[in-house]
């Protein structure tokens, strides 16, 4: 599902990385994979499921200024 890898990789792509990114990246990655699978199960087609399953993420910029650095310009 490379849909759901390129939107988290956006998600992040202003955030250094680090192992701590990687682990939450995967994490969320596998955890939307999941839930559309479960939308999917009800009949509903992975497009739709995409757009219901990514729902939940629109608080995750706190999350990401809270627990990871940004990216360094320099």
């Amino acid at each position: 599902m490379k849909e759901v890898k390129d939107y988290i990789w956006r998600l992040f792509h202003d955030v250094e990385e680090s192992p701590q990114v990687v682990e939450q990246r995967e994490e969320l990655t596998a955890h939307v994979i999941d839930h559309m699978f479960d939308i999917m199960a009800t009949g509903i087609d992975e497009e739709q499921a995409f757009e219901k399953a990514v729902v939940y993420l629109d608080n995750l910029d706190e999350l990401i200024a809270t627990i990871m650095r940004p990216r360094s310009t320099t």
